[in-house]
């Protein structure tokens, strides 16, 4: 699925699980800077999902949103 197309999030619901790089493209910063978010505990921890790879739960992802937006 790509986030990067003109469909409003109603008609493209988001995947239950988010890579970095999908991650990053959704909240519109570098993939870097979500690692550097992540490693000082300023955003939500990854799920491993294999040996090599991690994902966020795009449910952990809205919430934390609703949290950056309260707190504004």
């Amino acid at each position: 699925m790509s986030l990067k197309n003109s469909k409003p999030m109603s008609e493209n619901p988001l995947p239950f699980m988010l890579r970095r790089k999908q991650l990053a493209d959704l909240l519109g910063v570098s993939a870097a800077t979500i690692d550097k978010a992540r490693l000082s505990g300023h955003f939500p921890a990854p799920i491993k999902l294999g040996s090599r790879a991690i994902g966020w739960r795009a449910s952990d992802i809205m919430e934390w949103l609703d949290k950056q937006a309260i707190g504004r």
